[in-house]
Formats: structure tokens, sequence, C-alpha cells
């Protein structure tokens, strides 16, 4: 389970909701996929020459991406139902754009949003339990301090702030963000297994290099060839 991907909030009360009660086993899968699905930081996307803003509580899908989020024996037929149920009842809308499906969340910022109000009674409830349990572990800090932090870019993508900083540097801040669209949809359209993104990013960078300079007909130097043109001089 990789915890970088964050977590999103569903209140109990969900549970005592009417469209959550009379839901069907589909919309309510949906409700929560949905839930987690939406950005949580605004993000834009290009796609064949127009740009799309996708606000806080919106994310783009499809119909099959959906599916594959929801797991087995969800058919089309169930699926647009659902969806056609939860935008009747005002859960969310939905429009259908060249990039795909987009989904806004009605009232995502209420749900996700934690009061003072909300953490004083978390807070009081976790006091109730054992010495043990609220009991900071040294070696869990530890971990914490070690750990990376990253910013999501768009749906997918994630990269530390001095990632982020070495591919401007390296690109410039307008193609470092083509760069990310393009990873992004790559992992969104065609399902890419991504380890490390700022790595990934770097050898597509260094693959569509080669293949221009193959095209071209010009043979890449090797690094012994790279080292003696940069120091004949002397």
């Amino acid at each position: 389970m990789d915890k970088s991907e964050g977590y999103f909030i569903i209140w109990r009360c969900l549970f005592k909701d009417t469209l959550w009660l009379n839901g069907t086993p589909t919309q309510k899968l949906l409700m929560v996929v949905c839930i987690g699905k939406a950005n949580h930081d605004p993000g834009e996307w290009h796609w064949l020459g127009e740009k799309f803003t996708v606000e806080r509580g919106q994310f783009i899908t499809s119909l099959e991406s959906l599916k594959k989020n929801m797991g087995k024996h969800i058919t089309t037929q169930n699926l647009r139902s659902a969806l056609a149920n939860l935008e009747k009842y005002h859960f969310l809308t939905q429009i259908a754009t060249k990039a795909g499906r987009l989904i806004t969340v009605l009232n995502y910022n209420e749900g996700q949003t934690v009061t003072n109000k909300d953490t004083n009674k978390e807070v009081t409830k976790t006091q109730q339990r054992t010495n043990k349990e609220v009991t900071p572990n040294k070696n869990d800090n530890k971990d914490n301090k070690d750990k990376k932090e990253y910013v999501r870019h768009g749906e997918f993508v994630k990269l530390t702030e001095d990632e982020y900083k070495k591919l401007i540097e390296q690109f410039g801040e307008a193609e470092t963000k083509e760069k990310i669209i393009d990873l992004n949809l790559g992992i969104g359209s065609k399902g890419y297994k991504v380890k490390d993104y700022y790595m990934t990013i770097l050898s597509w960078d260094r693959l569509e290099k080669k293949r221009l300079l193959a095209s071209s007909g010009i043979k890449e130097k090797s690094g012994k060839e790279r080292i003696y043109e940069k120091y004949k001089r002397f």
C-alpha cells in the first residue's frame, strides 16, 4: 500500500443518507470512488490543443476507467444508471469532453474539510485510549522525518519540490509542464506503471532525443567522445 497517494475523508453520516440507503451496490461504490478520485488541488490538462482546468473536487475519467477502478462485475449499463442517479440527486455533475468525462463531486469542500470542532472531537476520543496507543513511537517519528514529501501534479504524477525545481532548471517551466501532462495522459489512458515519476520524465526526454538523432541520421557521441571534445582545447 502506497501511503504517499494521500487520503480522503468519508464521514459516518454518509451511511445514514437516504441516497446511500436507497442506492444500488454499484451506486454506493461509485460514490466512494468519485470522492477518492476527485482532485484535492486544482490542475490543468491539455488535450488536442485545448486547455482544461480541473478544479478541486473534479476529475477527468471515462466509463472504462471508472469500471476498472470499481473492480469486476460492474457493467457499463449499471454504471451509466448510477451516474445518472447520482446526478439527479445532486451528488455530482458530469460533462463529456474530448479528454473524457469531467466529474464534479458537489459539496466536495464541505465533505473534505476538517474544522477545529471536528478535530477536538477526535482528540477527545484519542485521549480515551490507552497510553500505549497514544504514545508516539520514536522509530515511527524517524520514518516520518526521512519520508519524502510529494506534491501531486495533475491526477497521477507526484514530485518532490526539489525534483520539480530540477526539471524547471533543465527544461524550463513551460516544457516541464508539458512533460508532466504527457506523463499524466500516458498513465491515465494507457495504464503505465511508474515507480519514480522524476526519473521517468528524464528517461522519456533522453529517449526522445535519441529518436530525433536517429531520424536525422546523426549518431549520438559516446561519453569518451564528449569528454575529449570538452577538454581538447587544453
